[in-house]
């Protein structure tokens, strides 16, 4: 089985395409297999799955964030999953603001998480994004009911 995402829908409203936040991990199984990486939980903790670039952290087997690693020219992900709208992974900050204000999505710079290589942003749809210089790194997507957030 073949999942199409859109990376836009992703950075926008935190939805992989199958997947956000409240999806049983047994749902991520069925479509992506076993993941090459898995940390199950320890006490406290969310279990971590990785699939190459693609992360999800699962609590009480729901996922509750969703991340993708995007800082390289090229990303490593599942041979089935099939991405539209990635010309580039690393999107200029101002691509980024035309996606948001696409789907009338604001965001916030989050100092605290800001340093001098990194700034950070948090959108109304509870997706994270840090930038390199003016380059996007990653998208996380986080479930505000799990995560609280800064």
């Amino acid at each position: 089985m073949t999942i199409e995402v859109d990376y836009f829908v992703f950075i926008a409203k935190g939805e992989f395409g199958l997947f956000k936040f409240g999806t049983s991990w047994n749902q991520v199984i069925n479509v992506l297999g076993v993941p090459p990486l898995y940390e199950p939980p320890g006490e406290g903790t969310a279990a971590l799955a990785r699939y190459g670039d693609l992360e999800f952290a699962i609590v009480d087997e729901r996922v509750v964030t969703i991340s993708l690693q995007v800082d390289q020219s090229g990303i490593e992900l599942p041979a089935n999953v099939s991405v539209i709208n990635f010309e580039s992974a690393q999107l200029e900050t101002a691509k980024v603001k035309d996606i948001l204000r696409m789907y009338d999505i604001t965001w916030e710079r989050v100092e605290l998480l800001c340093d001098d290589w990194i700034d950070y942003y948090r959108t109304s749809t509870g997706v994270h994004l840090s930038f390199g210089g003016s380059l996007l790194g990653k998208v996380g997507a986080a479930d505000p009911d799990k995560f609280w957030g800064i």
